[in-house]
């Protein structure tokens, strides 16, 4: 079994994300990523299965999310266990957890330090048993989430940037998912009718939609939608305008 003094030894002569990396991932980090976040922007570096942002903050499952909540209530250290144990109750987040675990992230262990009114978060689904690698290793995770900090936040700029405020599916967009759903044998013309709307303003919500859910096309966010419960069945009515809610980490 490696030992925390030789990973603390390695992560010292680290240079750059890739380094600190490396080390994690001999202490037995799988996936990671780092953010931190600004007034109206989130700044993250990962290494996480492709897919995963897209579908966790496309489905805005942060909001319920305990591994979110945990970090949102301030707490310092934990494993994914922990917070779900206390703060994943809801079949929100149940859904949430899904999501985790269908990209292969099943437990991990959080990070939260900063300075000063600025915070970060580094995420590391791990494999084994969380709690005791957290036990083991704790002093090298937490060198770890420092040493992200101090290359990371020096240069922000090079990072995926996205904005703190996120909308769900307003209900007119909600309606043109259900429209879908319900009468796929429609075309464009005939489901812009029944909403009673225009074609071209339900191909821009088409757009729209597929872009909120972190995918490329409709269809791809139909099967989204459809695959995590989050729209599906009958539906009696379809409101034509609402405002969206926004979202903040």
């Amino acid at each position: 079994m490696i030992r925390s003094e030789q990973l603390l030894r390695e992560l010292e002569k680290t240079v750059d994300p890739s380094g600190v990396e490396l080390v994690l991932r001999r202490a037995g980090a799988t996936y990671m990523f780092w953010q931190t976040w600004s007034p109206e922007t989130v700044y993250t570096w990962e290494r996480v299965p492709p897919g995963f942002f897209s579908m966790y903050y496309g489905l805005d499952s942060d909001r319920y999310c305990a591994i979110a909540n945990a970090m949102r209530a301030g707490w310092i250290c934990y494993t994914f266990g922990q917070a779900r144990a206390e703060l994943g109750n809801s079949s929100d987040s149940k859904d949430a957890e899904k999501i985790w675990t269908n990209f292969n992230m099943h437990d991990g262990i959080c990070i939260l330090q900063g300075f000063g009114a600025r915070r970060s978060l580094l995420t590391m689904a791990v494999a084994g048993n969380a709690e005791r690698l957290l036990r083991e290793h704790h002093v090298v995770f937490s060198a770890a989430a420092a040493r992200l900090d101090e290359l990371l936040a020096a240069d922000l700029d090079s990072l995926f940037k996205a904005p703190r405020a996120r909308g769900l599916l307003s209900p007119s967009e909600a309606a043109a998912v259900q429209a879908q759903i319900e009468h796929p044998h429609l075309t464009v013309r005939q489901q812009a009718s029944l909403l009673n709307i225009s074609v071209r303003t339900l191909e821009k919500r088409h757009a729209d939609i597929a872009r909120k859910l972190g995918v490329s096309s409709f269809p791809g966010a139909i099967v989204i939608a459809l695959d995590l419960g989050r729209i599906g069945g009958p539906s009696s009515d379809m409101p034509e305008e609402a405002n969206e809610r926004g979202n903040t980490i």
